[in-house]
Formats: C-alpha cells, structure tokens, sequence
C-alpha cells in the first residue's frame, strides 16, 4: 500500500472507518462492460485520471467500531446544535471524517482524487458499493441472496463509498475472488428469508435495487427487522455483529430515539 493510501487508512480508521481496501479500476469497469446495455445504462464507470488501466480505487466502509465514535460526535454535536439538526447525522458524520482524512493525506500530497458514495447519482447512474466490493476482493456478494460477506466481518460490515485516486496501481491482474463465506444451508435459509421480506416490503426481487437506490428511504415502510434476519443467517463473523442500537439506527434513522438513549445513559 502506497505511504498515502496508508495514511489515509490510518486517518479513517481513527473514525471507526476501519474497512479500506484498494483496487485497480480496471477491475470495476471491466465488469462494467460486461453488463446488458439496459444494465449498463444505469451503472458509473471510475474515472481514470488519464492513467487507463493503472488507476487506484478504494473501498472504504466500517465495522462495528464506527458506532462509538459516531456517537460521541453526535452528542457533542447535539449539545452545540449544530450538525445535529441535519436529517441524517451519520451520513454527515461520514462524508467530515473521510473528506477530512482526504484532505490530510490526498489533498497535503497534490494527489486528486473523487469520491463516490453509496447514494451519489450521475445523470442516473451510481457505483453500486457491492459490486465494488466483490470486484476488489474484498468480499464475497452471494447473488442469491444479495448479502455482501467480508473476510473478516462476515455480514457485519457497511459500504460508504469508492475513492478514486490519481496514483498509480501496480498490479492489473483481477484478484481471485473472495471465498464463498456462506453455506448451502445459510444461503437456502436466506433464500428463505429474503422472499418473505421482499413479501413484507410488497415488492419483488427484480425491483429491490430501484427501491433501495432510489430517492426515499427504503426502510420508512420496509420490514427492517427481516434485513436483519437475513444477515443473521451468517455465521461466519457474526462477533461482529453491530449492537442492536447501530442495527436499529442503520435501518431506522430514528435520530430521535438515538438522542434520548445518549442522554439517558450520560
């Protein structure tokens, strides 16, 4: 890893961003080309700082460590007023802490770099995270089931966003993919699982990514609890399993709830 992807690294895992992972973008946007052209359509490409196949991406997410310090940021927030009012404080508490350690280490360096997150639409069309995440080989994407499983966090992990980077990445070679992280009957358990929450959610399978990118929150009507069912099928890594206050606010975004639980236990 390069001394600023390093540092970088460094800089959000002091957040509780404890998942960054680089990776050719040649690997994303040769899958990219495979896609059906109705498919395709909907899909970014990353950028390529002029250096073809040689440019660096990142993957960039959490673990359970973000949960207490997004938590004492946010009472510190709530108590001045200030970035507390927003809609959803977490988001904003992602985007200050990994523009911020940009900033420190991309930004210092004269490096040039973008940022593509989970939600972020270009005339359309977005980076899906997983897909990000499989082409990498960060984590196994279950096509079945649509769980993405870390080598290490198993299902307990979330994706914030892709960096693209202006540096040089040496190896163009696909890695081999991630370990199939799931068994025959986890997946055929979360088979099970996804259809009745699909079921629940009045919608169906083919229909899931438009819901959940689309412009209003999935979980406002969704059977959250099911999603949670879902990931609980995996065993593997499940001692990182989120608390259930950071599984409730994840799916909820009740910021209300989370800000009496902080003051109640303070």
């Amino acid at each position: 890893m390069r001394p600023t992807i390093e540092r970088f690294a460094e800089a959000a895992a002091e957040k509780g961003f404890d998942v960054v992972y680089p990776f050719a973008c040649k690997w994303y946007n040769d899958w990219v080309d495979t896609l059906p052209a109705e498919a395709a359509e909907k899909v970014l490409k990353l950028p390529s700082f002029a250096r073809g196949d040689r440019c660096t991406a990142i993957v960039v997410g959490n673990s359970k460590a973000v949960w207490p310090k997004f938590t004492e940021w946010y009472k510190q927030a709530e108590e001045g007023r200030g970035e507390a009012s927003l809609d959803h404080p977490f988001d904003a508490f992602t985007k200050r802490c990994l523009v911020d350690a940009g900033e420190r280490t991309m930004t210092a360096d004269g490096i040039r770099h973008e940022y593509f997150w989970s939600s972020r639409t270009v005339e359309g069309k977005l980076v899906p995270l997983q897909r990000a995440a499989e082409c990498s080989g960060l984590a196994y994407l279950d096509h079945a089931t649509h769980l993405c499983i870390h080598k290490v966090f198993g299902a307990w992990f979330s994706l914030r966003c892709v960096l693209v980077v202006d540096l040089p990445f040496e190896c163009t070679v696909p890695p081999e993919p991630a370990p199939r992280l799931i068994s025959d009957d986890e997946e055929a358990r979360a088979k099970v699982v996804l259809q009745e929450a699909l079921a629940l959610g009045q919608t169906t399978e083919a229909q899931l990514c438009k819901v959940m990118h689309g412009p209003n929150d999935p979980w406002a009507s969704w059977p959250w609890k099911k999603w949670v069912e879902l990931r609980d099928v995996v065993q593997f890594g499940k001692e990182h399993r989120f608390t259930d206050q950071q599984i409730e606010y994840h799916y909820t975004k009740n910021k209300e709830k989370l800000r009496r639980e902080l003051f109640a236990a303070s």
